[in-house]
């Protein structure tokens, strides 16, 4: 993962799933964490898109806040980032290609956890979220501009 590639406030959810990891005393940082630090980092826009989506923005906030209180926790040690939240990381990346992106950026990370099978991504589908519809609520949003900066 280079960070480079990831636009600020991408890479502030990416911090804030640190975060998210570390306040809880868990090992490693899972894509879970990866959904609530965008939640976090970009309410605005995760609104906008679970408007025009007809999903449960607040459903969601209250799953994710169950899930990660579900998960295991440790005691000191180093936190890494688990296998599928590199994974969910990697397709971000990939995904730039699809936008013509530059940079991974909130709504491209969102929509891959959306397309993962994991239990982010099970929560979004749960909340009413389809890739169609949330692809349709990109473009709407981004009128044809690119994340190149």
């Amino acid at each position: 993962m280079n960070l480079e590639r990831y636009t600020v406030k991408t890479q502030e959810a990416i911090q804030k799933a640190q975060q998210a990891a570390l306040s809880r005393n868990h090992p490693n940082i899972e894509p879970i964490h990866l959904l609530k630090g965008v939640l976090d980092a970009e309410p605005e826009l995760s609104g906008y898109l679970f408007e025009k989506t007809g999903g449960s923005l607040e459903t969601v906030k209250l799953v994710v806040e169950r899930s990660l209180q579900s998960l295991p926790s440790a005691e000191g040690g180093q936190l890494y980032m688990s296998t599928e939240a590199g994974r969910l990381l990697a397709k971000a990346e990939e995904a730039l290609r699809e936008f013509g992106d530059t940079f991974v950026s909130i709504e491209i990370l969102l929509l891959t956890i959306l397309r993962s099978s994991d239990s982010a991504g099970r929560i979004l589908k749960d909340a009413g979220l389809s890739e169609r519809g949330f692809l349709s609520a990109i473009h709407e949003l981004r009128k044809g501009q690119t994340a190149s900066s």
